[in-house]
């Protein structure tokens, strides 16, 4: 096949890729983060003791750390931001005490002696 044999640019296909037409990803060169450092969802909800739900509540929030994201897709969270928001403890994300509290009535004598409380001392206090 000679040169002569080719098409014009006019006459080739749309679907044809030309020089000025090519694009590069820009995730390209990303780095994977480092594998030992990543969490994922149910590791995080471990170590947190909260439910996934509540964790995305709080990163939505901006009071979790971000998941980390590899080709603009979330994977993971850093293991180091996790451990050091739960070293800094949940000030800010820790909810406020209702103000009106509900008194649990006292339980009868003949469930409490199911259950193996004393009603003696029950009374006393």
């Amino acid at each position: 096949m000679s040169p002569q044999d080719l098409p014009y640019d006019d006459e080739r296909a749309p679907s044809a890729v030309s020089p000025d037409r090519v694009t590069l990803s820009k995730w390209v060169n990303e780095r994977f983060p480092p594998w030992e450092q990543l969490l994922s969802a149910h590791n995080v909800a471990r170590l947190t003791r909260r439910r996934r739900w509540v964790l995305s509540g709080l990163m939505l929030l901006g009071l979790f750390p971000k998941r980390l994201q590899y080709q603009g897709r979330p994977i993971g969270w850093n293991r180091e931001e996790v451990l050091d928001w739960l070293s800094r403890g949940m000030q800010r994300a820790a909810p406020r005490p209702c103000r009106s509290r509900v008194v649990a009535a006292p339980c009868s004598e003949r469930s409490a002696r199911r259950r193996g409380h004393d009603v003696r001392e029950r009374r006393r206090h």
